[in-house]
């Protein structure tokens, strides 16, 4: 974690614990937001990453919601 940019992992983290401890917030809504604000700070590769990795997360933490 330490290699990755200090603001893309400032995300990472802010949408990991809205995923992991916010189900009052639909998991889509969470993922849109913080893709979003990859995009405000980088180019497409970094915005592919918090896709990627927060969409993991939500798959493992969320299955029943996913399931819907």
């Amino acid at each position: 974690m330490t290699r990755i940019d200090s603001i893309l992992r400032a995300i990472l983290r802010a949408g990991t614990y809205e995923l992991c401890q916010r189900s009052d917030i639909p998991f889509r809504v969470i993922l849109d937001e913080y893709v979003e604000l990859a995009r405000d700070f980088f180019n497409s590769g970094e915005v592919g990453v918090v896709n990627g990795v927060l969409d993991t997360i939500a798959r493992i933490h969320r299955p029943l919601e996913l399931a819907c």
